[in-house]
């Protein structure tokens, strides 16, 4: 039977900018229910504890990144303690291990002729175009590795102007680590929406949103909810689908969808009986913090200064749309490739395996990928997406976000507060 339940506001997704939003609006006195698709909250933040693992892992946002005002003031008020990343950066390139940094001398020369760019334009054509001779391969390789790994972005389609004012920041940001990992601060969120009288409800796949202006009707299952605002944080690559049905149709938010740049991320986590890395006398890693190999997986790091022996390997970008494998068949690749960068038996790694686990966010279905990525064009895109629907249906996310934290919780963070002070308004 069809049971059809009425609200001021409903909002669509429990992830970041879902959570921080309905505490907003519950505090001030708006009847507000969330809706999730997952059997739990979260989002792409994703804190859980596998079989074999000593303590919880993070699946999806690990870190916090630099000086995140919104993020940091939530852990304070959580009491959650987060610490800075410390350690040394190793590459293991052509059979060879060094302690250094991820680039050399030519990335100011990159970084120079960047600063001169007077047009946007992909960032592959602006390498083609200016450092395109053999003499700059080794800096291609790298930064194409960088851009793909960190920003988990295709060189082809991101754009040059917006990695230049990311990466002309003046010096880099600290980098933080939260004890028990970011499910402090969403369970908080959480925790904060329901004392504040909001409700979160869990496996509810919305199918169908059928709207007029301050009326809202939301399909899911044979159950409908109604409200006269909505506010939808579903990842930006669901929007671009659509994987929601909007009755009458809104051209203009998949059209916006389409041109920011969403990319994915396969990321495993391996736990071991004791850090090989720096205890065997075959190969020691003095205090690693991330490894950068030519491996199938070429991202890792550790959990220092936590000396917890658990190394997590990432791949980003095109590299792990690529990817085809099971997770087991990824977990024998990551192995692999840690055995080949380290110069460390495979077998002598798996004796010391003791628990894994692999999370492909690329094939996820409730994000179809990790975060976005600015594209040329993106900007404008992004503009389209910040503003509602006849004041009816708001759209939030990380990736409807315009600032220096571009891609982060705390870029989601700041999009529902946002949001949600426009729709508190009205």
């Amino acid at each position: 039977m069809q049971v059809t339940e009425h609200f001021d506001v409903i909002i669509i997704g429990a992830g970041a900018s879902g959570l921080y939003a309905a505490s907003q609006l519950t505090r001030v006195k708006l009847g507000v229910l969330v809706l999730e698709a997952q059997n739990r909250i979260g989002g792409r933040m994703y804190t859980n504890l596998p079989q074999g693992f000593s303590a919880p892992i993070e699946g999806g946002a690990e870190f916090v990144h630099g000086d995140a005002p919104i993020t940091l003031d939530l852990l304070k008020n959580a009491n959650a303690q987060y610490v800075e990343m410390q350690g040394n950066t190793y590459q293991a390139h052509n059979d060879e291990i060094e302690k250094k940094d991820f680039f050399d001398s030519d990335w100011h020369v990159m970084m120079t002729k960047l600063k001169d760019l007077q047009y946007d334009m992909p960032f592959s054509q602006f390498l083609s175009t200016y450092f395109g001779d053999p003499e700059h391969e080794t800096l291609r390789m790298n930064v194409t590795k960088f851009v793909e790994g960190y920003n988990a972005a295709d060189i082809t389609k991101v754009s040059a102007m917006a990695l230049r004012e990311e990466w002309s920041e003046e010096e880099d940001p600290a980098q933080y680590r939260i004890k028990g990992g970011y499910a402090k601060l969403y369970n908080y969120l959480a925790e904060q929406v329901k004392q504040n009288g909001g409700v979160i409800k869990l496996n509810q796949k919305v199918s169908d949103i059928r709207w007029s202006i301050n009326d809202v009707e939301i399909a899911v299952g044979l159950n409908t909810y109604r409200s006269k605002k909505c506010l939808i944080t579903i990842p930006v690559s669901l929007l671009r689908l659509p994987s929601i049905g909007f009755v009458p149709e809104i051209s203009s938010i998949t059209d916006a969808a389409s041109r920011i740049g969403f990319g994915g991320v396969v990321k495993m986590n391996l736990e071991f009986s004791r850090p090989f890395w720096e205890t065997e006398p075959e190969r020691k890693f003095k205090n690693l913090q991330f490894l950068f190999t030519d491996e199938k997986i070429p991202t890792w790091w550790s959990q220092v200064p936590d000396k917890r022996p658990l190394l997590t390997g990432w791949i980003g970008g095109p590299g792990a749309q690529r990817l085809k494998q099971s997770d087991e068949e990824l977990l024998e690749s990551g192995i692999q490739s840690l055995a080949n960068a380290m110069k460390y038996p495979a077998q002598k790694i798996k004796q010391h395996l003791v628990a894994w686990k692999v999370d492909q966010w690329v094939n996820n279905e409730f994000s179809s990928g990790a975060y976005s990525y600015e594209m040329v064009g993106t900007p404008e895109a992004v503009k389209v997406l910040q503003q509602s629907v006849n004041d009816t249906l708001f759209f939030a996310g990380e990736a409807i976000y315009d600032g220096p934290h571009k891609g982060t919780v705390e870029a989601a963070l700041t999009s529902g507060a946002d949001a949600a002070k426009r729709i508190a308004a009205l």
